[in-house]
């Protein structure tokens, strides 16, 4: 009697780059070693728990993208599967007077990057809010100092306004003013003129602004 035994071959895996495997990514298989010669082994790129990881193929003893796909054990084998990171797109844009940083524009950056953004408005702006994809902000959509989580593709809008200031007009003891009292002027422009008005036995002599002419206008 000739007896004979039946070889068994042992599959190793392993994940590119390092960064992919410390996130998370691996190589599932569904049967362990040994595998009998013949056998068909399916393999599973596994990226259930690294979701910023996306799979792009094969390497080693076993090649292409196919996920899952299988191999036949008629020796041992070596499977390698590469993964690589998302990236995405932070697009960025003003509204009004103002500057931001990054500048406007589109930016790339890895998944899960926490990406720092700054609004700073022009001289007589304020600023108001970021609008767009706010979700993605670590802080209020009213911080011009915030942070956005770079877990999708991302649009924000720095919202500039510009500041107002209102001007009211009050008449002394013997005259009136006529004109628009109470004006809202936004900031370097003027706002309409008004018209100090003596009664009898009185003359015009100033404003409280120094102002030595009858008509005023608010600067």
């Amino acid at each position: 009697q000739a007896n004979f035994v039946k070889l068994t071959y042992n599959l190793s895996t392993n994940v590119s780059p390092a960064e992919a495997a410390s996130a998370g990514c691996m190589v599932n298989t569904n049967t362990s070693d040994p595998h009998d010669c013949g056998s068909v082994v399916l393999v599973t790129a596994n990226n259930s728990s690294a979701p910023c990881w996306a799979f792009l193929n094969w390497s080693g003893d076993m090649t292409g993208s196919n996920n899952p796909d299988t191999i036949v054990m008629n020796g041992n084998k070596t499977v390698q599967a590469n993964f690589a990171i998302n990236t995405y797109t932070l697009n960025l844009s003003v509204n009004g007077s103002g500057t931001i940083t990054p500048v406007a524009g589109p930016h790339t950056y890895n998944c899960s990057d926490i990406v720092t953004i700054n609004a700073t408005p022009a001289v007589c702006y304020h600023f108001v809010a970021w609008t767009g994809n706010t979700s993605a902000l670590t802080g209020a959509a009213t911080n011009a100092s915030n942070s956005a989580n770079m877990t999708d593709h991302v649009s924000l809008t720095a919202n500039f306004a510009i500041d107002t200031f209102t001007v009211t007009y009050i008449a002394g003891k013997g005259g009136t003013v006529t004109g628009n009292l109470n004006q809202t002027v936004n900031c370097s422009a003027n706002g309409s003129v008004v018209t100090a008005v003596p009664e009898a036995c009185y003359s015009f002599a100033s404003w409280s602004d120094s102002v030595t002419t009858p008509t005023h206008t608010a600067i």
